[in-house]
């Protein structure tokens, strides 16, 4: 599949105003924020522009190195947040080359809490775990899999061809499940990592960036069929639950291009489709993502 740019709209609910930070003790450049209120487990998008000649920013001196991308006359970099974090104010730390030498400013950002659906489980309910050695074996071979495509290296920001929603049509309310607790009694035996869609069998499903195809796994024990995609430096959807694969390993797809079919393979109930975004290891809300659209469209307008 060719690699296009591909800019699509950007759900109604996310066309908020973004937020412009030009703090007094940063001399160096203007930032201006999209996703201006951000929630426990979001990305938001950093766009820089320089106040002064030669005044490039290198990177978010965050856990890793964020990088920024120059698209136009200013350059992007997108923050992600995991879920398990608490709320409140972050300062992000930004590397700067000033005519050839290295300087920092920093910007902070408050995050709001997040009110996490939950279930509970009876406490004398069955769950599927792994149990014998031979499953236990082939999940081990199953989580080599997943930390090498998980480790695989894009130097590329494909995500700045822009952001649409995997299930076309869909509508935001169905992607409420990210975070969600299951709970035993008192203890919180787990968080869903991603979202769920529920589709019928068959139903398209797009990558919802451009990005390279890193993995077509096939018959995980909990994932089932599951398809990995990398979006750029750190940043991989990951589809579970598949039917059929569209694509196959080092494939360049373009944001929209069916990359598999819904299914219920592996540990599901029904048909649906799970989704979720690493970023740097962070399991961060995928449909935050969508903010990529506001921050690059007027750029792609000039």
């Amino acid at each position: 599949m060719a690699h296009l740019r591909c800019l699509l709209p950007v759900p109604a609910l996310l066309l908020l105003p973004a937020l412009l930070v030009c703090a007094q003790d940063n001399p160096y450049g203007a930032i201006t924020l999209y996703n201006r209120n951000p929630a426990q487990g979001d990305a938001m998008v950093l766009q820089w522009r320089s106040l002064q000649p030669d005044c490039v920013p290198l990177y978010i001196a965050d856990t890793v190195k964020i990088p920024f991308f120059r698209l136009g006359d200013s350059y992007l970099a997108v923050y992600g947040r995991d879920l398990r974090l608490p709320p409140g104010r972050v300062v992000l730390p930004i590397i700067l080359s000033v005519r050839g030498a290295r300087k920092q400013t920093s910007m902070a950002v408050s995050f709001a809490s997040r009110r996490f659906a939950s279930r509970r489980l009876p406490k004398s309910i069955k769950r599927g775990k792994v149990r014998t050695a031979e499953e236990k074996a082939r999940r081990a071979r199953e989580r080599d899999q997943l930390n090498k495509a998980l480790a695989h290296r894009v130097d590329k920001a494909y995500f700045l061809d822009g952001f649409r929603r995997p299930i076309q049509p869909s509508e935001p309310r169905e992607y409420h499940s990210f975070g969600k607790r299951t709970i035993m009694g008192k203890e919180e035996l787990s968080r869903h990592k991603g979202v769920d869609i529920s589709r019928p069998k068959g139903t398209s499903v797009c990558t919802p960036m451009s990005g390279e195809v890193v993995l077509c796994g096939r018959d995980f024990f909990y994932e089932g069929n599951l398809l990995i995609i990398a979006h750029g430096p750190g940043m991989f959807t990951i589809f579970c639950h598949v039917h059929r694969f569209a694509v196959k390993p080092g494939d360049i797809v373009g944001a929209g291009d069916v990359v598999a079919t819904v299914g219920s393979s592996g540990r599901a109930t029904g048909p649906h489709l799970h989704w979720q975004i690493k970023y740097y290891g962070r399991d961060v809300n995928p449909l935050s993502f969508a903010f990529i659209n506001q921050a690059v469209a007027p750029i792609f307008a000039q």
